[in-house]
């Protein structure tokens, strides 16, 4: 992974297809643990972003293969 650049709010990274499977099945793997997702506020306090918001990301990762 590189740091391409960073600003208020926004950082571009440049990252290795192998790179992207991982952050990508990592989400997978934690958006289909029940024991993770049916809390909202611990999956919060141990991921730091809502179930929702990284849904979303899953599917902008992986727009073909990401859970709904």
């Amino acid at each position: 992974m590189r740091v391409i650049s960073k600003r208020k709010g926004v950082i571009t990274i440049e990252i290795t297809d192998v790179e992207m499977m991982i952050i990508n099945n990592s989400l997978n793997e934690l958006l289909h643990n029940n024991d993770i997702i049916k809390n909202e506020g611990e999956f919060h306090s141990r991921i730091g972003s809502s179930v929702d918001e990284a849904r979303v990301l899953l599917h902008q990762l992986n727009p073909s293969g990401g859970i709904s």
